[in-house]
């Protein structure tokens, strides 16, 4: 049993929006006022037409709303929803421990990949970082490896 999330006023308009655009509702939503960027989660299936063919769709969300956009597969497997969440990078290690009762993932990553991973302004990472803490009350620990 999945537990009702609110949805604010915000998330609300994004969602249709985003749906307008893509024809794919979004699973999900965070917004990060402070550095002008937005994450949609998506089912896995339904990627490819979210993006849009050549990254069009992101093209056209990123002009209306003025901010860098994210669109992510989602899962129901916090494994498999991290390995989506970065997707455009190479993992070498994913460790998991808990801390305190809480799941704390720890991504391993070539040093190359860094800039990828982060992200322009960090979005990229601050964006996984809340997803993954809204779906499974979970954090996010970044490091690199030269290689």
């Amino acid at each position: 049993m999945t537990k009702m999330q609110e949805i604010s006023q915000e998330e609300l308009e994004l969602s249709h929006i985003f749906q307008s655009i893509t024809h794919v509702n979004p699973n999900d939503i965070v917004v990060l006022d402070d550095i002008d960027a937005v994450g949609f989660t998506v089912p896995k299936f339904l990627i490819g037409k979210a993006v849009g063919q050549k990254g069009k769709n992101v093209d056209i969300l990123r002009r209306k709303l003025g901010k860098a956009v994210y669109i992510f597969a989602d899962d129901d497997n916090a494994e498999r929803f991290l390995k989506n969440l970065f997707s455009n990078v190479n993992i070498l290690a994913l460790d998991v421990t808990n801390v305190m009762g809480e799941q704390v993932f720890t991504l391993l990553i070539s040093e190359k990949d860094k800039g990828k991973a982060l992200g322009k302004n960090k979005a990229h990472i601050k964006l996984a970082r809340e997803l993954l803490k809204k779906k499974f009350n979970a954090a996010l620990n970044l490091k690199t490896k030269v290689i």
